[in-house]
């Protein structure tokens, strides 16, 4: 039917494949580095240190803490180092500067942070003859990275949770309308490699008990006297309700909360989860930090709101 009109394509092709072959050269030319940087003899050695085999990245967040459990943790978090390393090291050495705005540089060297599973260390024992639960168990914190592409190496700071839980951007401080100042809590490591890192001056929020134990979840600080717990999906509302947000379901299994009373602009959206409608523990922990990440938010922020009464 399309002759011999369809013939045409063919003709005018020949004429602009040239083109066309330098276009599409250019256009993937980063993406040629990065399978250069990935292939080759160090592939193999990239496969086999991300495998999870033989429980090489054996995880168990959601147990209570116990020495047999941290030091599961702590291993997995090794590894994990081992591989992200190799990498690292494959892109700095084959591609370099080659992966100059590209979108896998932007994410690769994104300022976040990790949180790293200290040294187990003994409980305490008090008088009454039960463990005494270390206070500050995941203090240690570091740059989601050594090697940032070469932005900065080597870069690792220990610091209070406080400090570290309150470190957000001007640029959010201006969407949550609070105020950002220096502060000696945030090294000259930090400032190199995220410049407009500064402490947000977070507010005290009273609520009841049933949100105060969803936040304890979301935020949860491990300890050998805690086990971490489900979140129901009305607890995980009234929580956030509580707090000053509106849900809103709007398809599926999304929920859209938008801020009334808090100093924010920005929305967020959660899923969820079914058929259950419990919130299992490590989704919590990813509720937690994107809130974390949205807001500034840590568990130090939310008190029962009858106690804090009565202090002030």
């Amino acid at each position: 039917m399309y002759q011999p009109w369809a013939q045409s394509f063919e003709e005018q092709l020949m004429d602009k494949e040239d083109g066309i072959k330098r276009q599409y050269a250019q256009r993937t030319m980063h993406w040629s580095h990065l399978l250069q940087a990935t292939g080759g003899p160090e592939q193999t050695r990239i496969t086999t240190l991300g495998t999870p085999e033989q429980g090489r990245f054996y995880y168990p967040i959601e147990k209570r803490r116990t020495k047999d459990n941290v030091e599961a943790m702590r291993e997995a978090e090794k590894n994990l180092d081992i591989f992200w390393k190799t990498v690292d090291q494959n892109l700095r050495s084959k591609a370099g500067d080659k992966l100059d705005q590209t979108a896998l540089r932007k994410l690769l060297s994104q300022p976040r942070i990790l949180q790293r599973t200290p040294a187990w260390v003994q409980p305490e024992t008090n008088k009454t003859g039960g463990e005494k639960a270390a206070t500050d168990v995941d203090a240690i914190r570091k740059p989601l990275s050594d090697l940032y592409l070469d932005l900065r190496q080597g870069v690792e700071s220990t610091t209070g949770r406080k400090v570290l839980h309150d470190r957000k951007s001007t640029a959010k401080a201006k969407k949550q309308g609070v105020s950002s100042h220096p502060s000696n809590g945030i090294t000259a490591d930090s400032a190199e490699i995220a410049p407009s890192a500064v402490p947000d001056q977070q507010p005290i929020l009273p609520v009841d008990a049933r949100a105060l134990k969803v936040f304890r979840t979301l935020f949860y600080t491990p300890s050998v006297t805690a086990t971490p717990g489900e979140v129901v999906w009305t607890d995980f509302l009234h929580a956030m309700v509580s707090t000053g947000f509106v849900p809103e379901k709007l398809y599926g299994s999304v929920w859209q909360f938008s801020p009334t009373k808090l100093d924010v602009e920005r929305s967020i959206q959660f899923h969820e989860p079914h058929p259950a409608g419990k919130l299992p523990y490590r989704t919590a922990r990813r509720f937690g930090r994107r809130l974390e990440r949205a807001y500034g938010w840590f568990g130090g922020m939310f008190v029962l709101g009858e106690k804090y009464l009565e202090n002030i």
